[in-house]
């Protein structure tokens, strides 16, 4: 327990060292929801003795961090498929709960932060074994997907859940249906440093061949559940257009139907996944819009990374949850300033098609433009916002 003669800021500085273990358990190593706990412990290396259960391959190292890692199937190209049941997700991530008790057996961690809450669930004996806690990071959406009998199991073992890791108001409010709202914090996106740094946009696009091109970038999973049908329609609209070029960044279920597109159509360009953040944010800059996703109170991480290089955003107005979408949610248009990105009809391609024409005609996109992407990512999406991932964190061990 701590000491009651000792300050909070005291005690913090106290504990935080390398004998604080924190073993993350995850079902992929690559994504939106891992590249969450992939800046925490970049951002928490000094506080913690960081290891990984996961499934997957390990692309990225850490420097005096362990890896365990499960070759398996790819995590994004299965998304869909995954969230039409809500049993699915279990026999998917059936060997990482044997990883994590092992894991947790050998490393004997503080904390055990899963990726989601089967991982999370999954970790609470191994957690009680070795006296951890166990924190949930959260990146799904409860309602639609936990009902009837399977919401009653979750709300019971959620109770065994020390604290929560959201990345919205709406994620928050979404989850407090199965945990106890006071032990939920809200960490919004933070786009990594690289990408607010500075690079001569001309000399990247002549580099990439794109100085005479409007170009539109995706990143993230390319399948139904992000609409990217939506734009592949709008691609194959545009494809007689030699002036608007479409680049992918990603894997998904509808990469069968983009390499078809890339071999039929000179305006397209699959680039696969990237780790690396240097040519990712080489892209980012060299873009010209980036096609994006959001949700009700919150943009998608590629958009924040998008905003932090100096690129406008676009999204559909239809939330890339399938069970939301198919309830007929809506997203707020006011939740993006029209001064750094549009909210578009996902059903109404021409006037996306409209609006892209509309917005390369008139030169709208200009330093001014630019300038104010960054200081909006500026201002929201820092590393600051992982501040209050790491005291949570230590004040959590501290209170053993």
């Amino acid at each position: 327990m701590k000491p009651s003669n000792v300050s909070s800021s005291v005690y913090l500085e106290s504990v935080s060292n390398k004998e604080n273990r924190v073993l993350i358990v995850t079902p992929s190593l690559r994504g939106g929801s891992w590249t969450f706990l992939d800046q925490l412990i970049r951002e928490a290396e000094n506080d913690f003795d960081f290891v990984v259960a996961g499934l997957g391959d390990a692309k990225r190292k850490y420097k005096g961090i362990r890896i365990y890692s499960i070759p398996y199937f790819k995590y994004d190209t299965l998304g869909l498929t995954l969230s039409m049941n809500g049993l699915f997700p279990l026999l998917y991530e059936l060997p990482l709960l044997f990883l994590t008790f092992l894991s947790a057996l050998i490393h004997r961690p503080k904390i055990i932060i899963g990726n989601g809450f089967v991982a999370s669930l999954g970790s609470i004996l191994p957690a009680k074994l070795v006296h951890a806690k166990v924190v949930l990071s959260h990146r799904g959406y409860v309602e639609y997907y936990v009902e009837g009998t399977l919401r009653k199991l979750v709300y019971v073992l959620s109770n065994a859940i020390d604290h929560v890791l959201v990345n919205s108001q709406g994620s928050k409010t979404d989850v407090s249906v199965l945990v106890d709202p006071r032990k939920i914090t809200v960490v919004e996106h933070v786009a990594d440093p690289i990408f607010f740094s500075t690079g001569d946009r001309p000399a990247l696009r002549q580099k990439l061949n794109l100085s005479d091109k409007f170009v539109i970038l995706y990143v993230g999973a390319i399948d139904r559940e992000k609409h990217c049908d939506t734009l592949i329609q709008t691609c194959e609209r545009l494809r007689k257009n030699n002036e608007v070029l479409f680049l992918f960044v990603g894997d998904g279920e509808l990469i069968t139907t983009l390499k078809k597109m890339e071999k039929k159509w000179k305006n397209v360009k699959h680039f696969g996944y990237i780790y690396d953040r240097t040519q990712l944010r080489d892209l980012y800059k060299s873009a010209d819009l980036v096609w994006s996703l959001a949700e009700d109170t919150y943009i998608a991480r590629p958009a924040v990374e998008a905003l932090a290089c100096g690129t406008p955003v676009l999204f559909v107005d239809v939330p890339a949850i399938f069970r939301k979408a198919k309830h007929g949610a809506k997203i707020n248009h006011e939740l993006i300033s029209k001064d750094i990105g549009w909210i578009v009809n996902k059903d109404d391609i021409a006037g996306i098609v409209e609006l892209v024409d509309k917005i390369k005609r008139e030169n709208i996109i200009d330093e001014n433009l630019r300038a104010k992407c960054i200081e909006y990512a500026r201002k929201r999406h820092s590393k600051n916002n992982m501040k209050a991932v790491v005291e949570k964190l230590l004040s959590l061990i501290g209170s053993d």
